[in-house]
């Protein structure tokens, strides 16, 4: 079946800014274009927290997590606006260190009670850490809030939340509602066919699947997720062709090459079998699972 991931399928973009505005929002708060009497300190801190976002965007770059909550540290001492917080949170969070991300999204919450970004964040990581209950619970602060930028993605959060805690129905419920007003949020659309296909009903799961693929068909996901619907639903042929598409769309995905060397082989379809775990072994040398289908092949 399609897997979802532990982190909501949300990206949660840690934003390289090109100066010290794009955090702060001072200038649109005092209404100039970027005078800096308008920031709340003097011209030397401004320069030095300009010069700090920069260095930190540049580890970010690298993912040297350490170094960039290293400088994150510095600004926050300068500055420990709710932004500011929210950024080094979102490089906790980058580096799966939810706990300390938790804190960070948390303060900037108590600073400002309004940032939807941190409560989405935050959501994110408890969700990651199976705190499904409370991932929830800022999801739904964050829907309350109407005028969110946030708003479907916390609504898809919900959901996640719902078919993590095996509440299908009401997941699918939800996740139609989502759709009605985001026809075309794909997303959406990969987890009410996950939904569907863990429910048990393949037919729907398929049909789901088929939409999307109609607006994207280079979506491995859904030809995976499709694959294991028809493989559920006793149409095994079919499941293989999908399995075949999905590797050919994400060609460096383990998962897909060895389901379609393990449906590949079930069917007597030894040297297709063949060619997939070796396309694994490519990619891991030493992959278990790959090296019995090979054998097993031969």
């Amino acid at each position: 079946m399609a897997k979802i991931p532990l982190v909501p399928i949300i990206t949660v973009v840690i934003v390289a800014a090109s100066g010290l505005a794009a955090f702060l929002n001072y200038n649109l708060r005092a209404g100039s274009a970027g005078s800096r009497s308008n920031f709340p300190f003097g011209s030397n801190k401004t320069d030095r927290l300009a010069e700090l976002i920069d260095q930190c965007d540049g580890y970010l770059r690298s993912q040297e997590w350490a170094k960039a909550v290293e400088v994150m540290n510095k600004a926050i001492e300068i500055n420990g606006s709710d932004s500011l917080l929210v950024k080094r949170g979102d490089i906790y969070m980058q580096w799966q260190k939810h706990e300390s991300a938790i804190a960070d999204f948390s303060q900037a919450i108590k600073l400002n009670p309004e940032s939807d970004k941190a409560l989405l964040d935050r959501a994110s990581c408890y969700y990651a850490s199976r705190s499904y209950q409370m991932a929830m619970a800022d999801y739904q602060t964050i829907i309350a809030m109407k005028k969110s930028a946030y708003l479907k993605e916390a609504m898809l959060g919900q959901v996640l939340c719902h078919y993590s805690l095996g509440e299908y129905g009401l997941a699918i419920h939800q996740c139609r509602g989502l759709l009605k007003n985001n026809p075309k949020y794909l997303k959406a659309i990969e987890v009410l066919a996950n939904c569907q296909l863990r429910q048990g009903s393949y037919l729907d799961a398929i049909d789901t699947y088929t939409s999307g693929l109609r607006l994207d068909h280079d979506a491995g996901d859904f030809y995976f997720g499709r694959s294991s619907a028809y493989f559920k639903n006793q149409m095994p042929e079919k499941a293989l062709a999908d399995l075949q598409k999905a590797t050919a769309c994400s060609p460096s995905n383990i998962e897909y090459h060895l389901k379609c060397a393990t449906v590949a082989k079930a069917l007597g379809k030894n040297e297709l079998a063949k060619a997939e775990a070796e396309s694994v072994l490519k990619l891991s040398k030493d992959n278990k699972e790959a090296l019995a289908l090979l054998q097993a092949s031969n």
